[in-house]
């Protein structure tokens, strides 16, 4: 049977060692069902057994439901269509393990244990009671926990092309520079060529012996070879102790400004988020106390421009004029002439004056200090990026230095190879001419040049080629950084007004019930913007007002009521009489017997079947189907 479709209507329960319950089978009937029972009788027992049949198979914490003194238990529930389902607990080695039928689907079972089955265990009820945070509870089951993962992993995405696009920056070189080196380089080996074909064309004129000439010049090109390979060592090493050096300035730069980064970050969020909600608390309660003078300025207007007419006190039905005699004042509470009503009207209006004003300025303090905010966050980023770079800054300097210590390795060896070529080419030199000598060294070394020329205008090429796939990819990769930016922003909005809209959601449907149930001294019940439950209050002579720490001033009964409140409006708002049209409270006992009838009337219009465990039947009167257990 599809749970979330099919009603369960009239059912029973039958339940197996759960809790104080032996064996019991109760069936109940669609309406007003109460479960009569003496403390200690398996009232909380009944609940839990609820419990179970929604649990998740296989889910741990349940033990405690299983009695203590045996090794297994069940609940089965069967709808009037003859559909059973069973839930089994067995101890084990390791704990109480649960398996059996799933009664709805596993993605809902949290909503119906925090929002159907009342009692000491309701996790929503507990957390009203100790004034904790509802916005975790209240938004598991929106979408606000996708969006939330969507958006940690766009600002991931954001960090990723940041640090691509600076490791990009890092890697292009100046586009012009290159051009104007290779050429440069292509001019410089047109001279180059020109004095190659000029020096051949002396050197076939001298008439030396082939055989020495032949050995003095291979002698010259592998002198050469190796003078070429000092030049680019020592250039190389050269290179590289401007790279070390630049990058351990870069290192002790980037390691203090993460120090200070550090510094600041210690004191920014925390501090930022608490005057945040401190301002916020403020506004809430000026916002509250500003709606208060409205109301009364509103009254004492109605009564300054009514028919100056009342009923003296003695019940006589003499009628008087205003002027006359007294009338009750809505702001202190007490008997005063027209006059004072004006005065006490001046003077609220100053006060609403003055409070708005307040508002005004805590407006800007909030407004500055989500800049102060914004900029925080950006820090945290940009800190995370450099700590990155600092990383990868001293991988790179761990190569170089590595590299450096073969170049210098190197060099070393290529010197010595140099004075003993140096040796074998002065040998060679004395058994030729000098003139023919002078010419092959020349040709030698301007041979040498040109290789090295156009092995820098082919790596300057490479360089040139890579730099515009560089370019190309670096402005792609801002182009894409754009975009995450701007996906970002559209997210949070979206966040945020879909939270607003819940909570506004529940607010609605809080008052509504708060309506109904009529508290002789709250007026408002509701949830300010961080999900954190606000009362309005009214004080004995009168006068409206908003404690910031409202929910701490009520009373334990009244605490059970907004709790109830809660619970009912997260039935309604998300909808549970759909796939869990059952209701199941424990003893409300803390409620007097007006509220409770005024609470099982506004229940018994949104939930199919409503189960409530009490002491004794006195409190509850009218249709009902009666268990004892």
């Amino acid at each position: 049977m599809d749970a979330q479709k099919k009603r369960l209507g009239d059912f029973s329960i039958t339940t197996k060692n759960i809790g104080g319950l032996a064996d019991s089978t109760i069936n109940f009937k669609n309406g007003l069902n109460v479960v009569e029972a003496a403390n200690a009788s398996g009232k909380t027992s009944l609940l839990r057994a609820f419990l179970l049949s929604v649990v998740p198979v296989n889910g741990s914490g349940y033990g405690y439901i299983l009695n203590t003194g045996t090794k297994e238990g069940f609940v089965q529930i069967e709808d009037n269509d003859g559909n059973k389902f069973r839930k089994e607990l067995a101890r084990m080695p390791r704990g109480v393990t649960v398996k059996g039928d799933n009664l709805i689907d596993e993605s809902l079972q949290s909503l119906a244990q925090r929002f159907a089955i009342g009692g000491p265990d309701n996790e929503l009820l507990n957390t009203v009671r100790s004034g904790q945070n509802l916005k975790e509870l209240l938004l598991e089951h929106t979408n606000i926990n996708i969006l939330n993962d969507q958006l940690r992993n766009l600002e991931n995405h954001k960090i990723h092309l940041t640090r691509t696009i600076e490791s990009l920056r890092e890697k292009t070189v100046n586009k012009d520079e290159l051009i104007a080196k290779i050429k440069n380089a292509e001019s410089k080996l047109v001279n180059l060529i020109a004095q190659q074909t000029k020096l051949e064309s002396e050197k076939k004129k001298h008439n030396v012996e082939e055989g020495d000439n032949r050995k003095f010049e291979t002698a010259t090109v592998a002198l050469e070879k190796i003078n070429f390979t000092i030049n680019q060592l020592s250039s190389s090493i050269s290179n590289l102790e401007k790279r070390i050096s630049y990058l351990e300035s870069d290192s002790t730069k980037l390691t203090k400004e993460i120090d200070n980064m550090k510094s600041a970050e210690k004191i920014g969020f925390n501090s930022i988020s608490n005057d945040i909600d401190k301002l916020t608390t403020e506004k809430q309660y000026l916002t509250a106390q500003i709606d208060s003078i409205n109301h009364f300025i509103d009254e004492i207007t109605r009564l300054i421009e009514s028919p100056h007419i009342f009923l003296s006190k003695s019940g006589n039905n003499t009628e008087t004029s205003l002027l006359d005699g007294d009338i009750n004042c809505p702001v202190c509470g007490s008997n005063t002439k027209e006059s004072a009503l004006d005065t006490h009207k001046k003077s609220l209006i100053q006060n609403k004056k003055n409070n708005l004003i307040r508002a005004s300025k805590i407006e800007k303090e909030m407004s500055d200090l989500n800049i102060k905010y914004n900029t925080a966050k950006k820090a945290e980023d940009e800190l995370k990026i450099r700590l990155d770079k600092l990383s990868k800054l001293h991988l790179d300097l761990t190569s170089l230095k590595t590299q450096m210590k073969q170049y210098t390795n190197q060099l070393i060896d290529a010197k010595k190879n140099k004075e003993y070529q140096e040796s074998v080419v002065k040998q060679l030199e004395k058994n030729i001419e000098t003139e023919s000598a002078e010419t092959t060294k020349k040709l030698t070394a301007v041979s040498q040049e040109i290789g090295m020329i156009e092995s820098e205008i082919k790596h300057a090429n490479s360089l040139l080629k890579s730099n515009e796939q560089y370019d190309k990819t670096l402005k792609d990769t801002r182009s894409n950084l754009k975009k995450v930016e701007d996906e970002i922003v559209s997210l949070r909005n979206k966040i945020r007004n879909n939270e607003e809209n819940i909570r506004k959601t529940f607010n609605e449907t809080i008052a509504r019930i708060t309506s109904s149930l009529q508290f002789k001294n709250i007026d408002v019940i509701t949830m300010d913007s961080n999900f954190d439950l606000r009362v309005t209050r009214t004080s004995e002579d009168g006068a409206g007002y908003f404690d910031k720490e409202s929910i701490k001033t009520l009373s334990k009964s009244e605490l059970e009521v907004v709790g109830i409140i809660v619970m009912l409006s997260g039935y309604i708002v998300y909808g549970l009489n759909k796939f869990f049209p059952i209701m199941i409270l424990d003893e409300l006992t803390f409620m007097d017997k007006t509220r409770l009838d005024k609470l099982i009337e506004y229940i018994s219009k949104i939930v199919e079947t409503v189960i409530l465990t009490t002491l004794s039947p006195e409190k509850i009167t009218g249709e009902i189907n009666r268990y004892k257990l």
